[in-house]
């Protein structure tokens, strides 16, 4: 976009900051990720056991097949090899009764919902764990405090852009395009006023 800017061929009424860049950036990204042929990833599954608490967990360790992944890398972890380690940090946690989503649930209900693609579901999963919004603890997901504050500040201030029926909308706006029946750079128009008016409301 910024040679496009540069070039001439692209105009906008205000001056784009770094900001719109990167967002534009992430917006395209993801775009071209979805249009592609899925990545195969090798995991690792190991257990933690902390006095007398296992917790099972598992760690990207090596990409197999390179797909998605070349527009969106896949951050990946050495392996984790068998012995004794110190432990430099701890925490408990109170979780509440109700019985957490495994990782294949949360793709199920994903797909049944009509969000992601099959080329995604395990990147949002990743990601929501990269970034600690929830953590793995038994192959069960438990969100943690900053998840659940990110969850309520985004209901709070953007609920009508992170809602389900907004997802299934960009969705079907991609499969559209991909069938060579809508036009991409109309859709990014779009998307882009959108955007604008986030801007505008906060």
């Amino acid at each position: 976009m910024k040679n496009l800017i540069s070039l001439g061929l692209l105009r906008f009424p205000k001056k784009l900051t770094q900001d719109h860049f990167q967002l534009y950036d992430l917006i395209f990204k993801r775009f071209i990720a979805s249009q592609m042929k899925e990545a195969r990833v090798l995991y690792q599954k190991f257990m933690v056991s902390v006095d007398g608490n296992e917790v099972h967990m598992e760690n990207p360790v090596s990409v197999v097949s390179q797909g998605f992944n070349v527009v969106l890398p896949v951050k990946t972890a050495n392996p984790v090899r068998e012995g004794e380690y110190a432990i430099k940090f701890a925490r408990i946690l109170k979780l509440p009764a109700a019985r957490p989503f495994t990782q294949g649930e949360i793709i199920a209900l994903m797909r049944e919902k009509g969000i992601g693609r099959p080329s995604t579901y395990a990147k949002i999963v990743e990601t929501i764990l990269e970034r600690n919004y929830a953590i793995d603890r038994n192959n069960k997901l438990i969100n943690t405090p900053l998840g659940f504050k990110v969850y309520m500040y985004l209901c709070r201030n953007f609920g009508k852009y992170t809602s389900e029926e907004t997802t299934r909308r960009l969705e079907l706006l991609m499969d559209l395009v991909e069938q060579g029946k809508a036009d991409y750079n109309e859709i990014l128009k779009e998307l882009y006023q959108e955007i604008l008016e986030i801007r505008k409301a906060h």
